[in-house]
């Protein structure tokens, strides 16, 4: 089941990269969080929808991912540490707690989300996710503006006609081809993560393989990642990009070449590991 959630291949970039820098690295999914694991010194939450409650031996911190509308001052007050990726929400809360608190945003792997050996732009519009239960904004844009999306993901059938859905699931490890072929990868987000700046995984991975993103736009979003994402803010303006990225897909596909390098140099898997260690020596010289 965990092999259905994002965050569980989020967590095992992690681990590769702990275990790089010499740290010996367990994955405990949501079933096994309430098991009285001694052995371990560190746990590190990835805190998305599910509350995990810290035990009081171990040096607990909590990296905030997504949904912040789900945790409250006294959730974030049981952690040693508490990293959160949105500089906005950071600064939003870190006066009202009594635990440190510092900003680190989501990222990728390059590893994972490379440039194929031979490039085939034939991916179409893509969109990767569930429903969610919803008809999601992004991909009713596509549909009612009168575009032919490539949905993968489940949930699907019960607001979009059959035509569009193209599979329920792309292995992780072959991800990168499918949006560096797109023509252009649509994104959106949960209102709360949008509202209190936390950028989706999603945009991080998609620019990592080269490809043009497509997507609402989260508060607070650094300026530097800014100029490499095409946003929308209504379905008149949706509409208006997506043709103009059809039309003129090599003039974008440039900026996608920079997007690269960017992620590269500031928002990977390796530099959060360092941040992360960095963090963890900071709180063992205090205990």
């Amino acid at each position: 089941m965990a092999k259905n959630w994002g965050d569980y291949y989020f967590a095992l970039s992690l681990k590769k990269y702990f275990e790089r820098a010499g740290w010996s690295v367990s994955i405990n999914t949501l079933d096994e969080w309430n098991k009285n694991n001694f052995d371990y010194s560190v746990v590190l939450t990835l805190r998305g929808l599910n509350k995990y409650i810290p035990k009081p031996w171990h040096i607990n911190l909590m990296w905030n991912i997504s949904h912040p509308d789900e945790i409250d001052v006294a959730e974030y007050n049981m952690y040693d540490h508490v990293l959160i990726a949105s500089s906005l929400m950071t600064q939003q809360i870190k006066n009202n707690t009594n635990v440190n608190i510092s900003t680190m945003l989501q990222c990728t792997d390059p590893e994972l989300f490379k440039i194929p050996g031979k490039r085939k732009i034939n991916g179409g519009i893509l969109f990767v996710g569930s429903s969610r239960g919803e008809y999601r904004d992004v991909v009713k844009k596509a549909i009612e503006g009168g575009f032919n999306p490539h949905i993968y993901g489940k949930g699907w059938d019960d607001f979009v006609d059959k035509k569009y859905i193209k599979g329920e699931f792309i292995s992780n490890t072959d991800l990168y081809k499918y949006y560096n072929s797109a023509i252009v990868v649509l994104n959106d987000h949960w209102n709360d993560m949008a509202e209190k700046g936390f950028v989706s995984n999603r945009i991080y991975d998609a620019l990592a393989t080269e490809a043009i993103v497509l997507s609402d736009k989260p508060l607070g979003m650094e300026k530097e990642m800014e100029q490499f994402i095409n946003f929308y803010t209504n379905r008149e303006d949706f509409v208006f990009i997506l043709k103009d990225i059809i039309i003129n897909n090599c003039k974008y596909r440039q900026k996608s070449k920079d997007a690269r390098s960017f992620i590269i140099k500031n928002h990977t898997f390796e530099l959060r590991v360092k941040q992360i260690i960095d963090t963890l020596h900071k709180l063992y010289t205090k205990k």
